[in-house]
This record gives C-alpha cells, structure tokens and sequence, in this order.
C-alpha cells in the first residue's frame, strides 16, 4: 500500500466513512453526499492507481476534487498524478528460443507490441519486427498446429 492511499483511508476513517477492503481496493462512504452519518450503501471505491497514486471514484457522480476537499486535503498533499507501469511481458521467440518481441501489459489495461532495433533499444511497432507465435518453441514440439483466430 502506497503512503497517499494510507493517508486517503485514514482521511475517511477520521471523518466516519469507514473504508473497508473490496476486492484489490477499498469501498467507503463517500465524505461529498454520504456525511450525515446515515446508514448508506457505500459508493466510493478507492483503489491503487498508475496514472494517479489513488483512484477515488463515486458511483453517484462526486467530483474528485470535491472528494479530495470534503478529505480536508489540501493539492500539494492530494494523490499525485502518475504515470502508467507495466504489469507482465510475454516473450515471443523463434524456434532456437532467441526472444524477437514482447508484448508488454500495462496498468490500467492497454497493450503494447515491441521488439529490439539493431542498436539495442525497443521499438513499438508491431508491424515492423519480426512475427512469430507466442511460445513457438513449445508448440514445435506437437507437429501440425492448427491456428484458427486470435494469438
């Protein structure tokens, strides 16, 4: 857990809107329209971002920064933006198993196809590198593959 989203769930617990775990994130009470204290059906969703520290998202249609103020936090403290990460590679290889492109995952989901240049470095143009299937040399070994759509 990164610092900005311990100091987002400790906002919410200060103000009563009691984050709990859901699923790889948390769920709160939003502090913009469930502050009363009622009981409510939570519908703020909290979560790790990659092109923010956190993603702070109300279901009925709060603003971030609304959300972000009714937190008491201030923009120099609020979640900083950030930039996309790579989650997975997946290494396409000829038949001597010598890796000739990647296809690379990143958070939030999106993909990229790139293989290295002759200086070294990697390009991201699936149509210029070589092409072979994922996990060539394995597939070798059955004989005839049928490819029917898809990778």
């Amino acid at each position: 857990m990164n610092d900005a989203l311990q100091q987002i769930l400790d906002a919410l617990s200060a103000r009563g809107c009691k984050p709990t775990p859901s699923g790889d994130g948390y769920r709160a009470c939003c502090p913009v329209h469930e502050a009363d204290g009622g009981a409510h059906t939570p519908s703020l969703s909290i979560g790790q971002g990659s092109r923010r520290d956190v993603v702070l998202k109300c279901h009925a249609g709060c603003d971030y920064s609304d959300i972000v103020a009714a937190l008491g936090l201030e923009k120099e403290t609020a979640p900083a933006s950030g930039k996309r990460r790579i989650v997975a590679t997946y290494s396409y290889c000829d038949l001597q198993g010598n890796e000739v492109r990647q296809k690379v995952r990143y958070a939030p989901k999106d993909f990229r196809i790139r293989h290295r240049s002759a200086a070294g470095g990697w390009v991201y143009k699936a149509g210029d590198g070589p092409t072979v299937l994922y996990r060539l040399p394995e597939l070798n070994r059955f004989g005839d593959v049928y490819v029917c759509e898809g990778e």
